[in-house]
C-alpha cells in the first residue's frame, strides 16, 4: 500500500528527531546539519510530542503450564489473547508480529 506524502513526512521527523536525541547537538547545530530551519524543528518537535506515543514497557513472560488448557492475555487496552495450548514456537513468533505490526500501524509508528 502506497504511503501518502504526509504519512513519508512524518516518519522522516520522527527519524529526525531520534537522530536529534540520540547526537549531542545543540538544536541549532542539528537543523544546520540536517538543512532544516529551527522553526520547523520547533513546530514538528511540539507535533509530534503531541501524539507521540509512550515507549512500551515489556516485561519477560514464561509459561510452565502443563494443562492442555489455552492460555489467555488480556492487554491493557483490554484485548485478550488466547494462546493455544500446543502452540508452535513459529505460531506464536507470527502472532507477536502480528500484534506489533497492528500496533504500530494504529498509533503511527515503524516497528
Amino acid at each position: 500500500m502506497p504511503h501518502s506524502a504526509a504519512s513519508v513526512r512524518r516518519q522522516l521527523w520522527i527519524a529526525r528527531m531520534q537522530r536529534y536525541r540520540d547526537s549531542e547537538l545543540t538544536v541549532k547545530e542539528f537543523c544546520v546539519a540536517e538543512a532544516v530551519s529551527q522553526p520547523c524543528f520547533y513546530q514538528w518537535k511540539h507535533k509530534l510530542s503531541e501524539v507521540e506515543p509512550a515507549t512500551p514497557a515489556f516485561i519477560s513472560v514464561s509459561l510452565a503450564s502443563s494443562s492442555s488448557s489455552p492460555c489467555m492475555m488480556t492487554l491493557p487496552g483490554g484485548a485478550t489473547i488466547e494462546l493455544p495450548s500446543l502452540a508452535s514456537r513459529s505460531q506464536l513468533t507470527s502472532l507477536i508480529a502480528a500484534v506489533v505490526d497492528a500496533t504500530c500501524r494504529e498509533s503511527g509508528v515503524q516497528p
